[in-house]
């Protein structure tokens, strides 16, 4: 299922402003007042925040966070900690925050990331070799690509179609591209969202209202930044369903996140067993049994890998697509693994089910060099996902430091 952009090895974005001035010596409200009221209201409003700390992190930047954070940890259970440090209980984890208040209680300052994560700024030792051998020995179905200026410089089964989790909404992004180069579309146009593209969580648009209205661009945004299922499927309908087929022939039918979905409901393993056995045309059949079932809730999803009802993509399609619509202002807010401030431009897109994990990285470095660097595994079994985002990381240092 399409989730992803875990906190605890992917550097998301924590938010983290130098206070304007210093904290209030009695906090009104207090800092745990504050962190509940952020974590619990389904959105951040923006009064709650110093026009200081607001003129450098726009709130919808603040919301994309903490979405993302509450798609990996869960619903908010409590705040611990005093002064600038806090701990804020969520029911699958918890994240530290470090929070500065002005005199009113107005947040200048917020730092939030996983409790005890490592800092991307420590080196992860190991050559280029050590880091494409630890790849290349993962069980199941390793894939890696790492390129400089077009040239391969490690190719590991780059060329294998491997389910990708979200990555697939690259292949969504660059329908909705093309059509707005065609002025099909307009990235300035809006988009009001239909009830019908309603899915599960990552993302935040399953809980607006039917009928809101947004930019194009921003829906896009939306997908890519923190991998909102809604905003795909909506982007699906919006481009076309054909349209995305077009550039990702092997998955046509062209499944949405929701289709997904129900494919993977425990009650539908006769469907999905259909699903996996059919051809392209048998699958085509399906779909009108598919989408006329209701959304499941999260917890009737089956747990068990299911590598037969996916997004298929290989290493060098992931990478094609990604040199293709990496100059988008959709990848401007999530560098992944990636150090930003070591890079001229970074765009990533990942995906994560069950058995799944994919890391696509387009760089560009100060001096104009491109890189990328895209990893996929795939395994039967559960993933230790520190076994590819360690190595591939170090990757991503050493070519920072080429």
């Amino acid at each position: 299922m399409p989730r992803e952009m875990k906190l605890s090895r992917r550097q998301v974005a924590g938010l983290l402003l130098a206070a304007a001035g210093t904290a209030a010596a009695a906090e009104t409200p207090s800092g745990i007042d504050v962190l509940t009221r952020l974590f619990q209201a389904p959105a951040a409003n923006a009064d709650w925040f110093a026009a200081s700390f607001l003129a450098h992190v726009p709130i919808d930047q603040v919301n994309t966070v903490l979405a993302t954070v509450k798609q990996q940890y869960g619903s908010f259970k409590s705040v611990s900690g005093s002064g600038r440090d806090y701990i804020v209980h969520l029911d699958h984890g918890d994240v530290s925050a470090k929070l500065v208040l002005d005199a009113n209680g107005k947040i200048t300052g917020l730092l939030i990331r996983p409790k005890n994560a490592a800092s991307l700024d420590q080196p992860i030792p190991g050559t280029l070799q050590d880091h494409i051998r630890e790849i290349a020995s993962l069980p199941g179905k390793p894939a890696l690509l790492v390129t400089t200026n077009g040239s391969p410089l490690a190719s590991v089964n780059a060329d294998a179609p491997l389910a990708v989790g979200s990555a697939f909404k690259l292949a969504v992004l660059k329908a909705v591209a093309d059509a707005c180069d065609a002025r099909r579309l307009a990235w300035g146009g809006t988009v009001r969202l239909d009830p019908a593209w309603r899915s599960l969580p990552s993302g935040i648009l399953q809980n607006a209202p039917p009928g809101t209205e947004m930019s194009l661009e921003h829906v896009a945004s939306l997908m890519i930044s923190i991998s909102d299922n809604t905003a795909a499927d909506a982007l699906i309908a919006t481009a076309g369903r054909a349209a995305v087929q077009a550039i990702s022939p092997r998955n046509a039918p062209f499944l949405t996140t929701r289709e997904l979905f129900i494919l993977k409901a425990d009650t539908n393993a006769a469907l999905r067993a259909k699903w996996a056995a059919a051809d392209t045309t048998a699958r085509q059949t399906l779909l009108p049994a598919i989408d006329s079932q209701t959304l499941p809730a999260p917890q009737a999803l089956t747990p068990t890998p299911t590598l037969d009802v996916e997004w298929f993509l290989s290493a060098l399609e992931l990478q094609s697509l990604l040199e293709k619509v990496a100059h988008l202002p959709a990848f401007d807010r999530n560098p992944g693994l990636a150090r930003r401030t070591d890079w001229q431009r970074v765009a990533f897109k990942g995906g994560s089910d069950a058995g799944v994990l994919n890391l696509s990285t387009s760089l560009v470095a100060h001096d104009g060099t491109r890189h990328a660097v895209i990893a996929t595994w795939n395994d039967t079994s559960a993933l230790d996902e520190a076994r590819l985002e360690r190595p591939y990381a170090g990757i991503l240092q050493l070519l920072a430091r080429a």
